[in-house]
């Protein structure tokens, strides 16, 4: 859905949702506040570039700047309504970096919620995409005591949100609180490929279940979204247009060249036992379009809280599946197309190697809480890098050595009020 239809679309629904309110009234309905991180990252890997979103961030720390200030920073801003016992509605604006390289808001949430019962909700609008554990708070530094989430796992998820409708239901049973959701929607990615504006677009539904007992969480989750991406598809219509009487080169277009549906399936836990925190967490992604990389990706965390300050030790990994490569002897063409399907089949290859994100990965840090609402994160991070692969890395230069390690420092400071 547009941006500018889906902000018309918020404020009718504030208008709407509480037709009888005296002006007096609404002032007393609506609660602002306001997030943000500032920070900077430094990486020892001058030939390829970190960031946490590869769409978003079309530079990062290594090779675009020694020490990159767009990796983590953004700031946001919240307005919350609550009109009466069922109807309640949320505006989320976020200002971080784009993939023109500037900052600019952007509406992350903008949504209507209908109370129907203590335990059973509705919304409408743009919703959070729920495809893991922290996928509430991913933008909230403060909600974390790490500098990011694990990047492992949470740089694999290009989209966040869902222009669409969720339906919450609670439920409590033998000392256990469960929560499932079902949302359904899609969203809109834009990014720059190689100086070429892409659009993209995602469409499906998200299945989860939360389920707590005392100090134990335990999450199970199920997204799966059709993968529209334009670039892909001329591809596939290029090797159509060459493929003559072949069957085969006609399965490499619908195989590799499809819009493909993504699956992702999720499991998370966190559990705190005095001043312990443990949160861990796995996913795999499963893509039918074999342009792209099944990944298996998770970590585990552990902190202690000491007074105001929390030391922590993250442990990570992701592991692509690239047995997908093509052979172009193996697909036979129309006379005289054979240097078009060279090209074509090399042009799939190279998006196959770059989806190949494994490294393994050892974050050690703290948090301090050194004023209320403003919390210090400090951390290192080495990684190791696939032999074949850029790991976590984005723009790597034909000088990159895959297979090598390299290290992170990231200081940041996050508030919210």
């Amino acid at each position: 859905m547009p941006k500018q239809k889906l902000t018309a679309l918020a404020a009718a629904a504030l208008v709407l949702a509480a037709p009888g309110a005296h002006a007096s009234d609404w002032l007393d309905s609506f609660q602002v506040r306001g997030f943000g991180t500032v920070g900077f990252t430094y990486s020892d890997e001058k030939e390829a570039d970190f960031v946490t979103n590869f769409l978003n961030q079309p530079g990062g720390a290594g090779q675009s700047e020694q020490w990159g200030h767009s990796v983590d920073t953004k700031y946001g801003l919240q307005l919350d309504a609550r009109f009466n016992e069922q109807f309640s509605a949320v505006v989320q604006a976020i200002v971080q970096q784009q993939y023109d390289d500037e900052f600019r808001p952007d509406i992350e949430w903008a949504n209507l919620r209908y109370q129907v019962s203590n335990d059973f909700s509705l919304r409408a609008g743009r919703i959070v995409a729920p495809t893991n554990m922290l996928s509430d708070s991913r933008n909230v530094g403060y909600a974390h005591i790490w500098a990011r989430p694990p990047i492992e796992v949470y740089a694999g998820i290009p989209f966040t949100n869902l222009d669409g409708a969720d339906a919450t239901y609670r439920t409590r049973f033998a000392g256990t609180t469960a929560t499932f959701q079902i949302a359904v929607g899609g969203s809109e990615m834009t990014y720059d490929n190689g100086g070429a504006l892409v659009e993209s677009e995602v469409e499906g539904f998200a299945v989860n279940g939360l389920f707590e007992r005392g100090r134990l969480g335990v999450r199970l989750g199920y997204t799966q979204v059709d993968l529209d991406v334009p670039a892909i598809e001329a591809w596939g219509d290029g090797m159509r247009a060459i493929a003559g009487d072949s069957e085969a080169s006609r399965r490499f277009a619908d195989r590799y060249a499809s819009e493909g549906t993504v699956r992702y399936y999720s499991l998370g836990a966190t559990y705190e036992r005095g001043n312990w925190l443990t949160a861990a967490e796995l996913m795999y992604s499963e893509m039918d379009a074999y342009a792209f990389a099944n990944d298996t990706s998770g970590y585990l965390s552990v902190g202690y809280r000491m007074g105001a300050v929390t030391p922590f030790a993250v442990a990570g990994f992701r592991d692509s599946d690239t047995m997908r490569m093509a052979n172009a002897d193996d697909y036979a063409v129309a006379p005289g197309q054979e240097g078009n399907r060279d090209d074509l089949v090399a042009a799939v290859n190279r998006l196959v190697a770059m989806s190949d994100n494994s490294q393994t990965s050892i974050t050690l840090g703290a948090r301090w809480d050194f004023a209320p609402g403003m919390a210090l994160k400090v951390q290192g991070m080495h990684a190791k890098t696939g032999s074949n692969s850029s790991g976590i890395l984005t723009n790597a230069s034909d000088a990159f050595e895959p297979g090598k390690s390299y290290n992170l420092f990231t200081a940041n400071v996050d508030f919210v009020f």
